[in-house]
């Protein structure tokens, strides 16, 4: 059967089983529709200019390799069914159709505008001969929809190609998918165009794990999202990190978050890997509940900014490089002890609660922007040194020495640095070995509010160089 000289070969019949060849000339164009199957002698030949366009919905018994510099376009309403394919010379071109169970062997390529294609039923990924697939989204808004399933044909070793690179493009999940083995870079270096930067998203109630041998690394400028796209009220997702999630190029942005479709939807991030900021980079982790068992790591120059409602769990780890700084905007509480390391600094942010558990300080630097702790036990000199720095300390304030043992203290050397004690403060002092509380910044300010007692500790109000302009250093009860 043929299409030649620019002349056009229609099959329409309710089922067409092709044992035999199909040539489609230069200029010629072949459409296939209905039900389908390409047998396991069949041979599809699409000379250049030529293209070969599917709009029905055909099984593979074995093997499709297309031949020729021709294109093969899988159409909105068509369907390759499991077997595999070998698209070889071919330009395969996607435009809506399905790819249901298919193992694809060579790089899988949507790089034209708007280019789109949906993998049901497991979609298998390999380069021939044991080699690792390859999988590319490089045209302007191109999207490839897997749904409930995906293989990479990496290993651990010998990782997968993911990139999503082309402006707008986007890689979209659905069901329970487990992307693994594989390197996924999200990112364009010309940056997001207009109404959408690149993204994984997931969609509707679903379960997205990226597993322990999965790289995702940002690249380009402007933000880069991993997002639940919900699509209808009061829908659940989870996205769970056993990999490596990077943002790590300088000026862009790593944003994990839900979308605000519908009320009552919730995302939660788990992550069991590593999540960081590098090279100039910015982390930002805006989900409804954010569950850290891993690493978070912020390189020198990167931020991270910690939104939700979460839990530092017990082997949660927060490493800091110098001229790193990590914020924490939400509501957070400690499994056990929470201890920043590095160089950097950890900023408690207005809005940013740390519950319960003890924090630790000696390694990163603590900075108060008006956040604060409720319950907390902590552990070394709390010093508030920044001008107008500002905490707020609820439901009872326990000071330790280092190690948790010994008097605690609290510095407030800041220029009007303030600090409110609400219902509870407890110095861990003796009568016989009191604790230190300063107030010696410029302006600085003690408040206490509801009942508050202050015992076995030396309190030192006052700065030698005088009072700052307009107020004394106070101890101050409100209310």
């Amino acid at each position: 059967m043929a299409a030649g000289n620019g002349g056009t070969l229609t099959i329409q019949p309710d089922n067409f089983l092709d044992n035999g060849v199909i040539t489609v000339g230069g200029g010629g164009v072949a459409n296939l529709y209905g039900m389908g199957t390409f047998g396991t002698a069949v041979a599809l030949q699409i000379a250049g200019g030529g293209v070969a366009r599917l709009y029905g919905s055909y099984s593979i018994a074995g093997t499709l390799a297309p031949t020729g510099a021709g294109s093969l376009e899988l159409d909105s309403g068509g369907t390759l069914n499991l077997g595999t394919v070998i698209p070889g010379g071919t330009t395969m071109l996607f435009a809506g159709g399905t790819l249901s169970g298919v193992t694809w062997q060579g790089p899988m390529v949507l790089g034209g505008t708007n280019e789109s294609a949906t993998a049901t039923n497991g979609l298998f990924l390999t380069g021939g001969g044991g080699a690792p697939g390859t999988l590319a989204l490089t045209g302007t808004n191109s999207v490839l929809n897997l749904v409930n399933g995906f293989s990479s044909g990496g290993t651990p070793g010998t990782p997968a190609t993911i990139a999503v690179t082309g402006q707008g493009a986007a890689l979209r999940t659905s069901g329970t998918t487990t992307l693994d083995n594989a390197t996924l870079v999200i990112g364009n270096s010309a940056g997001a165009i207009s109404g959408g930067a690149d993204n994984l998203i997931v969609d509707g109630p679903s379960t997205l794990t990226l597993g322990s041998a999965l790289n995702l690394a940002e690249v380009g400028h402007g933000t880069v999202a991993v997002e639940f796209n919900p699509t209808y009220y009061n829908q659940a997702a989870s996205i769970i990190n056993a990999g490596t999630m990077n943002a790590g190029s300088a000026g862009a942005t790593l944003l994990v978050r839900r979308i605000s479709n519908y009320s009552g939807d919730s995302l939660t991030v788990i992550n069991d890997g590593m999540m960081e900021a590098s090279n100039g980079g910015t982390l930002t982790i805006q989900p409804d509940t954010f569950i850290d068992n891993g690493v978070i790591n912020v390189g020198t120059g990167s931020v991270a900014q910690l939104y939700g409602s979460g839990t530092f769990g017990t082997v949660a780890a927060l490493a800091i490089a110098t001229g790193g700084v990590a914020h924490l905007y939400g509501s957070y509480s400690i499994a056990g002890t929470f201890d920043p390391s590095g160089a950097g600094a950890f900023e408690l942010d207005s809005g940013g609660t740390l519950n319960v558990g003890t924090l630790v300080s000696g390694g990163a630097a603590m900075q108060f922007a008006g956040g604060t702790l409720s319950g907390v036990t902590y552990e070394g000199p709390l010093v508030l040194n920044g001008t107008s720095a500002s905490a707020f300390a609820t439901n009872g304030l326990t000071l330790t020495g280092a190690g948790g043992t010994g008097p605690g203290s609290l510095a407030l050397l800041g220029t009007n640095a303030v600090f409110n004690l609400v219902n509870g403060f407890t110095s861990g002092g003796t009568p016989g070995t009191l604790a230190a509380i300063d107030l010696t910044g410029f302006g600085a300010a003690l408040r206490t509010s509801g009942s508050t007692t202050l015992d076995n500790a030396t309190l030192t109000i006052g700065n030698v160089g005088g009072a700052v302009a307009g107020g004394a250093d106070k101890l101050i009860i409100d209310g």
